[in-house]
């Protein structure tokens, strides 16, 4: 069973069409293909890209040159906890979510465990927050393929094309994958999100699977991404020491050697290093502060100056409950992007 849907109707039980509009794809598995998913096993990601750990590290980006743009984002990652938590009930947790975008100035939206309607209902409050136009493609989802359809959503204030869909792993639960776009404006700019199978050993592979992904786009094309998602890993787990830069370095966090910075990485007043807690009433965590398990990442060499910073926020109670389960993660980062 597939879900695909493309900023136009929603999917559920009763599926909605495969939006097959004509575009530009990149090589690979995309979200307007309504063929089977590949086969989960290495071949998944059959893209060409780089090591993880190879080269030097680098550091933050300096000023632009002729043939780069600099921009600054404002991204919010949450895993709503669509049908756990709110039953995929709508208007509780859509109400929450424009309130997050209007009052934090939110550019792009990742979205984890999120029912059909719940995307559809979100879609549409955004596209009136952000003042599109009501042909405007500007967001996507992709369902885990199960009865009861959940999976992610990904929401741009700018037109997107070029979505695809990479399946890296799959679990009781369903497919999971990582669901990506491209802004249309700026083709070298994406935006992607992730969940990741509950268990150390297929997250950490699954993991590893999404940044190949992720890196090969850098590799292939220097494109800059924003990675959002619930990895199921904590911040210091060993299968994130290669994305996390050295620079991240600390008491909290150690031995790290990739290339990434997640938004939340340097804030002195909440395990540096680390991050603040998304998981709620949990006191676990190098600083005893609570467990992380959601984030937004960017590659290093992306980021002007080391101008970026993040923050989580309580849960809202205003759903058929507390709204979620998870506290949701934003973040404010000037970057420069190929034109």
């Amino acid at each position: 069973m597939l879900c695909f849907v493309l900023g136009g109707a929603a999917c559920g039980e009763a599926h909605a069409p495969v939006d097959a509009r004509p575009d530009p794809l990149d090589a690979g598995p995309t979200i307007d293909d309504a063929g089977a998913p590949p086969r989960l096993d290495a071949a998944v990601i059959m893209d060409a890209s780089m090591p993880l750990d190879g080269g030097p590290p680098e550091a933050d980006a300096g000023p632009s040159t002729p043939d780069e743009v600099e921009r600054t984002f404002r991204v919010m990652h949450w895993n709503i906890a669509g049908g756990k938590e709110n039953d995929c009930a709508t208007g509780g947790i859509t109400r929450a979510v424009r309130r997050f975008v209007r009052e934090r100035d939110i550019d792009f939206v990742g979205l984890n465990e999120v029912c059909p309607a719940q995307y559809a209902a979100i879609r549409d409050a955004l596209r009136a927050q952000w003042g599109l136009d009501p042909d405007a493609r500007f967001a996507a989802f992709v369902g885990d393929e199960t009865g009861r359809v959940v999976g992610n959503a990904i929401y741009a204030r700018l037109p997107i094309t070029g979505v695809t869909r990479h399946a890296v792993g799959e679990d009781r639960y369903g497919i999971r994958n990582l669901l990506c776009a491209r802004v249309a404006t700026l083709p070298h700019l994406r935006f992607c999100s992730t969940h990741l199978t509950p268990g150390d050993t297929a997250a950490a592979r699954q993991l590893g699977r999404v940044m190949d992904r992720v890196e090969g786009w850098w590799a292939d094309r220097r494109d800059t991404v924003i990675l959002s998602g619930d990895l199921n890993l904590q911040a210091d787990h060993p299968a994130l020491d290669a994305v996390y830069a050295s620079a991240v370095d600390t008491r909290n966090n150690r031995n790290n050697r990739g290339r990434y910075r997640e938004v939340d990485d340097d804030d002195p007043a909440h395990c540096r290093g680390f991050g603040e807690r998304t998981l709620p009433g949990t006191r676990g965590g190098p600083c005893r502060e609570g467990g992380k398990i959601d984030f937004i990442f960017v590659r290093q060499n992306r980021i002007v100056s080391g101008n970026y910073d993040g923050d989580t926020l309580n849960i809202p109670a205003d759903c058929t409950g507390v709204c979620s389960d998870h506290r949701p993660v934003i973040g404010r980062v000037r970057l420069r992007i190929q034109r």
